[in-house]
């Protein structure tokens, strides 16, 4: 059975990193917020950061994590914890 908070706790964790300033590519603050690599985060970021050697996203600062929860309509406190349980 899964705990109903792993995912509240997951999220806090994840904000806390990035708010101290470790900046998390789109994959890995996907996987590490979400378990999952969402394809609504991957464009975002795709759009949000293109590198121009490669054309893919560069990491995301605090900033763009910010954006990113006001385009998805969410605090950035519970955008983790209200995605993963839609």
């Amino acid at each position: 059975m899964t705990d109903p908070m792993q995912y509240e706790r997951r999220a806090v964790k994840v904000i806390a990193e990035i708010a101290e300033g470790r900046s998390m590519s789109h994959s890995e603050l996907a996987r590490a917020a979400f378990g999952a690599e969402p394809k609504k985060i991957v464009r975002w970021a795709n759009m949000r950061n293109p590198r121009k050697d490669t054309g893919k996203a560069q990491a995301l600062t605090v900033a763009d994590f910010a954006a990113l929860s006001m385009a998805l309509g969410d605090d950035p406190a519970t955008m983790a914890f209200k995605v993963e349980k839609a």
